[in-house]
C-alpha cells in the first residue's frame, strides 16, 4: 500500500492484502545467550518493563542502533501485519514456512531481546513485513508523526509499554527528537498523533541509517519519510508487547491455531484533534514559550523532509559556525561572552559558626518520577547521555527575600562525605528551612546521599542591561571532561534564579566524539544549540537538574537585582579549590584544599573542536 504524503488519519489506513500462511514452519526454542548491550546507557532499557506513562514524552531519546544487517530477504517473503510468532507464556517461536528467509534475522533479534528483557516469557512477539514499489511523493507506510504502543483512555490501568525492533532497506524511518507536551490533554478524546503533528519541529528530525536495525520504544515519535524518487523499499518490525493485540486486519498464524480475529470498534475513530494551547506551566516551564502556531510558521519556513532542503540553513545556531569564518564577522557566542559580568564577586568576609542539623528521614513524593535525572544521579558521568535531553524538575517556589538576606558564597561545603550532618553558618540561617527542605528531598530520593559532599553557591547582585549575571554560553554544570579520565558519579544540583530565569536548550547534543583531553564541550553546545529549542523555567522556583540539562544565563533586559542559588551534591573528588570557607568544616576543608589535585586542569588548556559532527557514530544521519 502506498500513501499520499498529505494523508494522516489513523494507523488503520495501512491495509494489507489478506495472506494465508501455512500451518507448518519452523519452531525455534529461544536461546539465552550473552552479547554486548548496545548503547547500554539509553533510557530505553530503563523503561523496558515499566507501565506506560505520558511523562516520558518530555524526555526524548534516540533509537538504539544495533548495527547493519542484510535485509535482502525482505523482498522474498509475503507482507504480513502484526503476525504473532510467540504467544504469552512461551519461549518458543512459531515461524510459518513462507517466512523461512527471515528466520535467521528473527532469531538474532529475539535472542538479543531475551538478554535485555528478563520478562520476555510473559510477552507476545509479533512481526510486520512490507516490501514494494513506492512512487515519488508517496510513503510506504503511515506518513504522519506517531508512536507505536501509545496507551490512551482505553487503558485506564496502564500496561507495560511495548517496544519494537525496526529496519528499512532505504529511505529509513525519521524520528523527531524533542520534548512533546501532551500529558495535560484529555486522553479519552485527544488524538495524540495530531498533537505530535502540531508540536514537531522540522529542525529536530533525525533519520536512521539504511539497512541498520534499531530498538525503539513507545516514546519515540517517528514517521515514514516521503519518497522523492521512485523506489522499492523494504521494511520489517518485530514488536514485543505484554498483551495480545487481536486487531481484525492482523495476519493470522495457523501454527498457533489462529483462525480469525473478531472485529473491534477502533476508539481512534472517536478521537479529535486538540485545539488547546500547550500549558507549559504544567511541566514547570514559563508560560511564554513557543506556541503551536509559531511552530507551524517556523516549519513552513524550513524544510519538510530529509529528502529536501536541510534545516541547517534555516536554523539559527548560536555560534553561527557554519556561516561565519573566524576572520570574518563576530559570532553570536563571542557577543554573548562580551556581555558577561565579573563572576568573581564573592565576599571574603569570614563567616561565623551557626547550627548543625540533619535531614529528616521521611518520605517525600517523587516529583516527575520518570525523569532520567533520578537514574543518572547514581551513575557515572557519560557524555552520550547528552542525546537524552530532559526538563529540570520543578520543586516549587521559595522565599527569595530570605536568600537575598544571606552573603554571596562560592561552593561552600555544607555537608561532608560519609556524614549526615549539615553545617549552617550563622549568616546562612535565613535559609535554614529551605536547606532542610532540599536536603530532606535529596536524602529521600538519592541513594548516595550519605556518601556525597554538598556545597552551596549564592550570587545576588545588580546586573546591567545587555549583560549576563553568570556564564553566558550553554553549558552543563559539573561536566566531567579530560580532568576526569576515570569518570565519577554524576553530580546533581538544586538551582533557583530570579528574573530573567535560566534558559534550557531541550534537544540532543552530540559531544561524545569530542576529545575531552584538549577540546572544550561547552563550545560544542553553543555550536549545536538551536534557538527554536530554548525554553525558560519559572523565576523563584527550585529546580533539580543534572549535568545533562544544558542551560545558560539569559541576557538582562533591564537593570535590576538578580539572585542565583545552587546547592550541589557530588563525590568529594569533584570539589574545586578556592571555595568560601565554612568555619564549621574549616579543618576538613583546608586539609582538602592543601592536597595536590592532579585531576584539575584549567580550561585555558582546552580549545573548541573544529571537526565535523560524525552523526553516524550515534546511529543517525542529518
Amino acid at each position: 500500500m502506498v500513501y499520499n504524503a498529505n494523508d494522516n488519519e489513523t494507523v488503520d489506513n495501512i491495509q494489507y492484502d489478506a495472506v494465508e500462511l501455512s500451518d507448518i514452519g519452523e519452531t525455534v526454542q529461544i536461546r539465552k545467550v550473552w552479547m554486548p548491550t548496545a548503547q547500554a546507557w539509553s533510557p530505553v532499557y530503563t523503561s523496558l518493563n515499566t507501565p506506560f506513562s505520558f511523562d516520558h514524552y518530555t524526555s526524548p531519546r534516540l533509537p538504539v542502533d544495533l548495527g547493519p544487517f542484510n535485509l535482502d530477504f525482505v523482498e522474498n517473503i509475503p507482507r504480513v501485519l502484526r503476525l504473532t510468532i510467540k504467544p504469552v507464556g512461551s519461549l518458543i517461536l512459531h515461524i510459518p514456512e513462507e517466512l523461512n528467509p527471515a528466520v535467521s534475522f528473527i532469531k538474532q533479534v529475539v535472542e538479543y531481546e531475551m538478554m535485555v528483557n528478563p520478562n520476555l516469557e510473559d510477552c507476545e512477539v509479533h512481526v510486520t513485513t512490507d516490501y514494494g514499489f513506492v512512487p515519488a511523493n508517496g510513503t510506504q507506510r503511515f506518513p504522519g508523526w506517531h508512536v507505536d504502543g501509545l496507551q490512551g483512555g482505553k487503558f485506564k490501568n496502564k500496561l507495560v509499554a511495548e517496544h519494537s525492533y525496526i529496519a528499512a532497506t532505504n529511505n529509513p524511518t525519521e524520528f523527531c527528537v524533542q520534548p512533546f507536551f501532551i500529558k495535560h490533554y484529555d486522553e479519552d478524546v485527544t488524538n495524540f498523533f495530531k498533537t505530535f503533528d502540531q508540536q514537531a519541529k522540522n529542525v529536530n528530525i533525525y533519520r536512521c541509517l539504511p539497512n541498520h536495525l534499531y530498538l525503539m520504544d513507545a516514546y519515540m515519535v517517528h514517521r515514514t519519510p516521503t519518497i522523492i524518487q521512485d523506489t522499492h523499499r523494504g521494511f520489517i518490525r518485530i514488536t514485543v508487547a505484554n498483551a495480545p493485540l487481536p486487531i481484525e486486519h492482523n495476519t493470522l498464524n495457523p501454527m498457533l491455531g489462529q483462525s480469525r480475529h473478531e472485529f473491534k470498534l477502533d476508539i481512534r475513530d472517536w478521537l479529535r484533534e486538540p485545539d488547546q494551547p500547550i500549558v507549559y506551566e504544567y511541566y514547570g516551564l514559563e508560560a511564554g514559550n513557543i506556541t503551536v502556531e509559531q511552530i507551524a510558521e517556523m516549519n513552513a519556513n524550513s524544510f519538510k523532509t530529509f529528502n529536501q532542503t536541510h534545516a541547517s540553513e534555516d536554523s539559527k545556531t548560536l555560534s553561527e559556525v557554519n556561516t561565519a569564518s573566524p576572520s570574518s564577522k563576530e559570532t553570536l557566542l563571542e557577543k554573548r561572552n562580551k556581555a558577561v559580568q565579573d563572576i568573581g564577586t564573592f565576599e571574603d568576609k569570614p563567616l561565623t559558626p551557626g547550627v548543625t542539623i540533619t535531614a529528616e528521614s521521611r518520605t517525600y513524593p517523587k516529583v516527575q518520577p520518570h525523569s532520567p535525572t533520578y537514574r543518572d544521579m547514581v551513575e557515572e558521568f557519560n557524555p552520550y547521555k547528552y542525546t537524552n535531553p530532559r526538563i529540570p524538575i520543578d520543586l516549587g517556589v521559595a522565599n527569595v527575600e530570605q536568600i537575598q538576606a544571606t552573603p554571596n558564597t562560592l561552593r561552600m561545603p555544607l555537608k561532608w562525605w560519609a556524614s549526615e550532618e549539615i553545617h549552617i553558618p550563622k549568616e546562612m540561617l535565613p535559609i535554614k528551612s529551605l536547606l532542610e527542605r532540599i536536603f530532606t528531598y535529596d536524602k529521600c530520593h538519592n541513594p548516595l546521599y550519605f556518601e556525597q559532599v554538598a556545597h552551596i553557591t549564592h550570587d545576588t547582585r545588580e546586573v546591567e542591561p545587555g549583560k549576563t549575571h553568570r556564564f553566558p554560553g550553554f553549558h552543563g554544570d559539573d561536566l566531567q571532561g579530560g580532568a576526569f579520565p576515570e569518570k565519577e558519579i554524576a553530580a546533581h544540583s538544586y538551582i533557583l534564579t530570579t528574573n530573567p530565569a535560566t534558559e534550557f536548550c531541550l534537544q540532543p547534543f552530540f559531544v561524545a566524539h569530542v576529545d575531552d583531553s584538549f577540546e572544550r564541550h561547552f563550545t560544542e553546545f553553543d555550536k549545536q544549540a538551536l534557538e527554536e529549542n530554548i525554553y525558560t523555567v519559572k523565576s523563584e522556583h527550585v529546580y533539580l537538574m543534572d549535568p545533562y540539562a544544558v542551560h545558560r544565563t539569559p541576557l538582562e533586559a533591564g537593570e535590576g537585582l538578580r539572585t542565583f542559588l545552587r546547592i550541589t551534591f557530588s563525590t568529594p573528588n569533584m570539589l574545586l579549590p578556592h571555595n568560601t570557607l565554612n568555619p564549621m568544616l574549616a579543618d576538613r576543608q583546608e586539609e582538602y584544599e592543601n592536597l595536590p589535585m592532579p585531576h584539575l586542569h584549567e580550561t585555558r588548556w582546552t580549545q573548541a573542536s573544529d571537526r565535523e559532527l560524525p552523526h553516524q557514530m550515534y546511529g543517525i544521519s542529518r
